[in-house]
């Protein structure tokens, strides 16, 4: 995302002036092929591991697995987006962009392992671990979990309008670079 280095640098206009959707010029600008090679990959390799493993995986789980890991990556996404949002009105954001980043560490634990730990902590480390929890139980369970799968892709809907409106409604901060 170089949105925060657009916006500094004056680029941000040009986007402004074209007649396509603003973010989504600002998201996709910079990406490479390389993410979406890794993307599949790791899917890829996910799908052998548990074949070897011998665990009993029906072609629907691997569906609704492949969807829960794009739903993951989407969220994940909006997140770095709404805090590079902030560039707006704050300037150059680019630190919360990196703290962002590191937030991914937590997604290697389960929400589980942190159900004990004071309010704050859960605030932010169960909706980033949920992000890796709900694709993986989705595989290890033997009954495919439909309720926890429909509140994940709710939940995913709601935050993808709350950063549309949070975008918008910071966009009229936005003064030019130039």
């Amino acid at each position: 995302m170089y949105l925060g280095r657009n916006i500094i640098n004056g680029q941000f206009d040009f986007y402004l002036l074209r007649p396509i959707d603003t973010q989504f010029l600002s998201s996709f600008r910079g990406g490479g092929m390389h993410n979406l090679i890794a993307l599949i990959f790791g899917i890829a390799l996910t799908i052998v591991a548990i074949s070897n493993l011998g665990i009993n995986v029906t072609p629907f789980t691997y569906i609704f697995f492949i969807l829960a890991i794009i739903i993951s990556i989407l969220d994940f996404y909006n997140l770095l987006f709404a805090i590079m949002t902030l560039s707006f009105k704050y300037g150059d954001a680019a630190e919360l962009f990196y703290l962002a980043f590191n937030f991914q560490d937590i997604m290697r634990y389960p929400a589980e392992s942190f159900f004990k730990a004071p309010i704050m902590l859960l605030l932010i480390a169960v909706p980033f671990s949920a992000l890796s929890t709900v694709p993986a139980m989705i595989l290890k369970s033997s009954l495919f979990p439909f309720k926890e799968f429909a509140v994940f892709v709710s939940l995913s809907i709601v935050f993808n309008f709350l950063v549309r409106i949070f975008w918008i409604s910071q966009l009229k901060f936005y003064t030019s670079g130039s």
